[in-house]
């Protein structure tokens, strides 16, 4: 799961492009005997969870780790791979340490297009990061699943105030 698979339709619903075409493309891959995880991979770097590199294995955790690096991207608009990380950081240790600071310095978690948020969106916003952090656990076992991931999602958007949401934009969540 990468962002530029995400799509969405005429009434801002999301669509899930190139699902299972990494699969379709192994010459040995058999529909009617798949299984929860494939052998076959065909990622991008900055979305492919770290395991992977032992076990290269992709499995639903290892989507969901894929899935809280796209919540970092929308929140914050960096790609996984950006260059203002630096050398030592990637997109996940670069959120953990702005979401421990101040408001101040929190607030470079927030794409400035997003900008301005009233409380409640900022609020929202930053539970979505909370969300993509636990997404993004180095242990697998330690990742909410997909349903969960889409649950809390979920109570986020739902326990925002209704007057949080402007005139013709659209949630975050």
């Amino acid at each position: 799961i990468k962002s530029s698979n995400l799509l969405l339709d005429s009434n801002m619903e999301a669509h899930l492009g190139d699902f299972g075409l990494a699969k379709q493309l192994h010459s040995n891959y058999d529909p009617l005997n798949d299984t929860e995880s494939s052998t076959w991979f065909a990622g991008s770097y900055g979305y492919i969870a770290p395991e992977f590199a032992y076990s290269l294995k992709a499995t639903e955790k290892s989507d969901v780790y894929s899935m809280g690096i796209v919540l970092m991207e929308l929140v914050s608009g960096k790609m996984p791979t950006d260059r203002s990380f630096g050398m030592d950081m990637d997109m996940v240790r670069w959120t953990e340490t702005h979401i421990k600071m101040q408001r101040s310095d929190r607030e470079k978690l927030i794409d400035s297009q997003l900008k301005p948020l009233c409380p409640d969106e900022e609020s929202a916003a930053f539970q979505v990061l909370e969300l993509a952090l636990q997404c993004t656990k180095t242990c697998p076992a330690d990742r909410p699943t997909s349903r969960q991931v889409c649950d809390q999602l979920f109570h986020i958007y739902k326990n925002r105030t209704t007057g949080s949401a402007r005139k013709g934009d659209h949630f975050i969540v």
